[in-house]
């Protein structure tokens, strides 16, 4: 008897998968996604946090170096960068790198990608075309002539800082110079906080990112820099849209966020 036409029929049955051993496959995948794409997120954040830290400590340490070529006069607040971003098309200062490169900091920290934190996906429409915004970094408003008016917080009778002498309280370890901003909440290059309300009024001025799985870098008067990762689950509620302005003066009471963040904006003189 010739048994080859049935050994063939077995071969070919056995090729196959049965619907069962598919389903086991697929569930098998689906674990793995499930185990893996977690680990694959958290690495990522993990990688943009070092290097939103790595720009800040550049930024940090041209600040640092800008007043000892300037007599111990501090860039500040409302010029160390030119420009107001926003989420409005045609709006040339969106991508102008000229704003950072020819403004104070720019001969100590020449790389555009240092102002603008690689988590931002921020970016602005120029004619028919798409591109990156520039900047993300902005710098504590109290760090300004006294005589400027134009900040949230008034002095006196908080301090300002225009030189480094001036930096006593707090001390320079603990005065923050420049934050990483929520893309929302970018305009001007001096990130506001309301020093006048406190508990019950603390609110966001502006708005501190959340982009690096809840936390934001900083750098400070003294050149460190370091990554605070905030512990209001009010702030954590501050998400970023990419397409509508940020809330300013948003209200969270009693937020120990904005309390940490006020302690090292500036002291009462």
């Amino acid at each position: 008897m010739d048994h080859s036409s049935t050994s063939n029929d077995t071969d070919q049955a056995r090729a196959g998968f049965t619907l069962t051993e598919l389903l086991l496959v697929l569930v098998v995948v689906a674990v793995l996604a499930t185990v893996l794409l977690p680990a694959r997120s958290a690495s990522r954040i993990k990688a943009q946090s070092i290097a939103c830290l790595n720009n800040q400590r550049q930024l940090g340490l041209g600040w640092v170096m800008y007043p000892h070529d300037q007599n111990g006069k501090l860039a500040s607040s409302f010029d160390w960068v030119l420009g107001k971003l926003n989420y409005r098309a045609n709006n040339p200062d969106n991508t102008n790198i000229n704003f950072l490169l020819d403004a104070k900091l720019g001969p100590y920290v020449k790389e555009p990608a240092a102002y603008k934190c690689p988590a931002d996906q921020s970016t602005a429409v120029e004619g028919s075309q798409v591109f990156p915004r520039s900047r993300t970094t902005s710098m504590n408003q109290m760090i300004r002539p006294a005589a400027e008016r134009r900040g949230w917080t008034p002095s006196p009778p908080w301090r300002t800082y225009m030189n480094l002498s001036d930096i006593v309280y707090p001390s320079p370890a603990n005065l923050w110079v420049l934050i990483d901003e929520n893309p929302d909440s970018v305009n001007d290059g001096a990130f506001a906080v309301v020093m006048d309300r406190q508990k019950w009024g603390a609110c966001w001025q502006d708005g501190p990112t959340t982009l690096h799985g809840g936390s934001a870098s900083f750098s400070f008067a003294d050149g460190h820099a370091d990554i605070r990762q905030w512990k209001d689950p009010q702030t954590l509620t501050m998400k970023v849209t990419y397409r509508e302005e940020f809330p300013y003066s948003l209200l969270q009471p009693h937020n120990l966020d904005v309390q940490w963040l006020q302690d090292r904006t500036t002291a009462w003189q």
